[in-house]
């Protein structure tokens, strides 16, 4: 699809009259808008490190006289009434109302946001009607186009500590390359294109992991994970939304196959997912015929739940289940002081009216408001 779009766009060109003669000698510069009244200006065209070709998003706001706002990951090119919006490092954009898939994600380089080229002919004749993007050519013998890389910035830099193995997480802005390097002293962590604003220092001190330390190194960074003790295994992966790397560093095994500095408390070795999920009932079913109990009973949605359980909110099940018997006990306390004037739907609209409460303070109003009112009223 690229190739296609690209070379229709190096057609264009041809038929201007820019492209004289053998490829080398001029190569594909940039783009010039047209509006009815004539030109509104040039676009440079930017290649990335992977091969995908891009325009400044604030340029391109400029020169159609709109505006360009951004939040997060999300970004919106408004052109009087109507509206692009993008997010970071995804291949879709919504123009107007309708969804358009790109060949390559919205991305973020040192210079601002960059928006994919052949949204100048998929996207801008929706956001602007009556404004066209040409091509044009620069005599070069070389590439005109400038190659750049996109950086990468740091979210968040993690840690939790296990009986059984340190696990630490560089969460990022996009898609972020690796190479691990491992000593007996330390884990070094190579990461292309990772922009940090100043070096990080973590102090873990759990055992296995004496320190946690994120460098700047050039356009780079330097993940180095200090050990204290001997590492049984290191597993390293690569996950989304959000970007992360996660380390998962282990320790070593004893003969018999355990921890040298095991604790009472044994590591995780039972998943049980949302009960919900299971059973006869196939859920719901997406567009594309898709069953809800497909894919949340899949590899990919446990792993998801394992890491959510075990590190994102180790106590989410619990909660869930402490307030669940608070619940319980809370109705057939109300029953009890109700007995016949007892009325479920009542019961349940009165809790679901308060909003988010502690139980206590959930308790306290049932039984000084619910209860109060029921006792007063004569029976249904």
């Amino acid at each position: 699809m690229r190739a296609r779009t690209v070379a229709g766009l190096v057609l264009v060109a041809a038929l201007m009259g820019v492209l004289p003669g053998a490829a080398e000698a001029a190569r594909l510069d940039g783009f010039e808008l047209r509006g009815r009244a004539g030109s509104l200006g040039q676009l440079s065209r930017t290649v990335l490190d992977d091969g995908a070709a891009y325009v400044s998003a604030p340029r391109l706001a400029t020169l159609l006289k709109g505006s360009w706002t951004t939040k997060g990951r999300t970004a919106t090119l408004i052109v009087g009434t109507r509206r692009a919006q993008f997010v970071r490092d995804q291949a879709r954009v919504v123009v107007a109302g309708r969804s358009v898939a790109l060949e390559s994600p919205a991305r973020v380089g040192a210079t601002g946001w960059l928006i994919p080229e052949e949204f100048l002919s998929k996207g801008l004749g929706l956001l602007a009607p009556g404004v066209t993007a040409v091509a044009f050519a620069g005599e070069t013998k070389k590439s005109v186009a400038k190659t750049v890389k996109a950086s990468i910035t740091l979210e968040e830099l993690r840690y939790r500590s296990y009986p059984s193995f340190t696990r630490v997480v560089v969460e990022t802005g996009g898609a972020l390359a690796y190479v691990v390097v491992s000593s007996r002293e330390e884990i070094r962590v190579r990461l292309p294109r990772l922009v940090l604003a100043g070096a990080r220092n973590e102090e873990v001190l759990d055992g296995l992991v004496k320190a946690i330390r994120l460098d700047p190194v050039g356009g780079d960074a330097v993940l180095r994970v200090v050990l204290e003790s001997t590492v049984g295994d290191v597993k390293t992966s690569s996950l989304q939304d959000p970007f992360r790397l996660v380390l998962d560093i282990y320790r070593q095994r004893d003969a018999a196959g355990r921890e040298p500095s095991q604790s009472a408390m044994e590591p995780l070795r039972l998943i049980v997912l949302d009960a919900g999920h299971g059973g006869h009932d196939p859920g719901a079913t997406g567009p594309s015929g898709a069953m809800e109990k497909d894919v949340v009973l899949s590899h990919a949605f446990a792993k998801e739940e394992v890491e959510r359980f075990t590190y994102r909110a180790p106590g989410q099940a619990n909660s869930y289940f402490y307030g669940y018997t608070k619940l319980l006990s809370l109705r057939k306390e109300t029953e009890s002081a109700l007995g016949a004037k007892f009325n479920q739907k009542d019961f349940h609209d009165f809790i679901l009216a308060q909003g988010l409460l502690p139980p206590d303070l959930m308790r306290q109003a049932v039984l000084g408001e619910l209860v109060a009112t029921a006792k007063a009223q004569p029976a249904r």
